[in-house]
Parts: C-alpha cells; structure tokens; sequence
C-alpha cells in the first residue's frame, strides 16, 4: 500500500500528512529522525490520514479525500484476496486510543484495557511482552481478526503508569461534554489524541 501511495499520489504527500500528524508546527521535524515515523505515522498515513481537500491549494495536484488504504482496495479489487479485503476496511474502520496493560504473559501476550472506551483485549505480542511495562500506557490501535487480537500501529514510547489517572479524568471530562464515547469520538478526536 506503501509503493502505491508513491507512485498514485503527488510526491509531497506523506509531508503534508506528516505535518498534519505532528500537529502543524512551526519547525517540521525530520521524519526520518523520529522514532514514531514508521511505527505510528505510517500506519496512521496510510489507513487513517483522509486529507481535507479544502486545505489543499488548488494549484496543485488533489490527494485522496478517503483513507489511501481505502483508493488501493477500490484500484485492486481483483487482486486481493478476501482476507486482505477485509483487513484493509477493518484497519480502516480502527481509530487510536490509549491502552493500560493489565497483565502480561512474558514473550506472547499482553491484556490491554483501552482507558477512552473501557473495552479489554488479550494482544498476541512477544518483543513488548515483558513483565516491567505492566501497569503502562500505550497509544495504539487494536485489531482482532476472529478470535486474535494485535497491535496495529504502536507508538514506540510507553507512557508511565502514573498517568493513568490523568487518562481517566479526560475521559469522564469527554463523557460529560459528549456522552457516550466511541469510535466515531475517537476518530473525531484523532488530532486531540495524537
């Protein structure tokens, strides 16, 4: 999907989605010098990012206006498999949040709550499974496929368990201005949470 954004959109695509995922700074940062490029930015570009066409100068060549993921399933319908198919609108259809790990079974898994949507996974994971990280705070996604669960774009960073608190306050603070919260806040969140 990565070869196809290349070759299908204008060659200043992924910086104006890197500039929108960092937040529109003053200095853009190099994404190369970044640990989150490849591990949350690139997913995120790819199955999450839907440029505003709005903000695009009309001298200029015109982005997507849905998910990259989403042009390449409709270019490659014939080409794709089922499965692929469906992991594709699946990931999709999958905004960020923030995750505390409940538990961990060294080297295979990990138990997730997600603290926006108080929704439990069991992760298959075995590089991150590592009994110190229990009680830390990961922003990530979490996609399960029949009866598996992964990660699916994870920030590199682990956010200490003291903050989990503070998590918990800006939830209830979101459920009182909004009420219930689910994807949809999340993805209308997407900037906020990032």
């Amino acid at each position: 999907i990565m070869q196809y954004a290349v070759q299908r959109f204008p060659p200043d695509i992924m910086l104006e989605a890197w500039d929108e995922f960092t937040g529109w700074p003053d200095e853009l940062p190099a994404p190369e010098e970044t640990d989150e490029f490849e591990t949350v930015f690139i997913p995120w570009f790819l199955f999450n990012w839907a440029p505003d066409p709005d903000e695009r100068d009309p001298g200029l060549p015109p982005l997507p206006e849905q998910q990259i993921a989403l042009c390449f399933l409709e270019e490659n319908q014939g080409k794709l498999n089922d499965f692929q198919k469906q992991l594709i609108e699946a990931v999709c259809g999958l905004p960020y949040s923030f995750f505390v790990i409940t538990d961990v079974v060294p080297g295979k898994s990990l138990a997730l709550r997600d603290l926006l949507l108080q929704r439990e996974y069991v992760v298959k994971e075995r590089m991150a499974a590592k009994p110190e990280i229990k009680g830390s705070i990961l922003f990530s996604r979490v996609l399960t496929v029949e009866d598996t669960s992964i990660m699916f774009g994870a920030a590199p960073l682990a956010i200490p368990p003291s903050y989990q608190n503070w998590f918990i306050d800006l939830r209830e603070k979101w459920k009182k201005e909004w009420g219930r919260l689910n994807t949809e806040f999340l993805f209308a969140y997407d900037l906020e949470l990032r």
